[in-house]
């Protein structure tokens, strides 16, 4: 195009584009488009891959890009298009919330209303019922952890999601 190449290096473009405002001094603002265009890196990679992929990429994210000569490159390309499949992922087991104490469940689902305690400290939250919380915090009243003092909060008739 215009005698660039995709493997010019950015100092070969910039002497090339001089050359042809020297050559062609009436067609400043069409010489200066091309040299952009020479100059997108998105633009440079699809002319050395050649994927079709790439040329309709080029399409939406480039500024003033050459449409005409894009969907032309992209007809001739030899290169097959790039598929991207999704990974199916598998769905994961529900699992009931726990007693960080004893292990056991603290409700069916975090949505259901019940009592429990939260402890916190700086390591973060620990959900327990509230005779567990009881038991921790007469145990110890600082963190095994992190050494700092634990806060006991007990929540009545609430949400495990409303202390997420």
């Amino acid at each position: 195009m215009l005698g660039y190449k995709a493997s010019m290096t950015g100092t070969e473009r910039w002497k090339h584009h001089v050359q042809l405002l020297l050559q062609y001094p009436t067609k400043t603002r069409e010489l200066c488009l091309a040299y952009s265009w020479m100059n997108n890196g998105m633009f440079l990679d699809a002319l050395k891959t050649g994927i079709p992929n790439q040329f309709e990429f080029c399409k939406v994210s480039m500024e003033h890009a050459p449409e005409m000569l894009l969907d032309t490159l992209q007809q001739r390309s030899t290169e097959s298009s790039i598929q991207i499949k999704p990974s199916v992922l598998p769905v994961r087991k529900s699992e009931k919330p726990a007693c960080y104490r004893c292990g056991e469940a603290l409700t069916d689902s975090i949505r259901t209303y019940i009592d429990y305690s939260v402890v916190k400290c700086k390591c973060g939250k620990r959900w327990m019922h509230q005779a567990c919380a009881d038991k921790e915090m007469t145990t110890a009243a600082k963190c095994d952890i992190c050494v700092k003092y634990k806060k006991l909060t007990n929540f009545y008739h609430a949400t495990l999601l409303e202390t997420l």
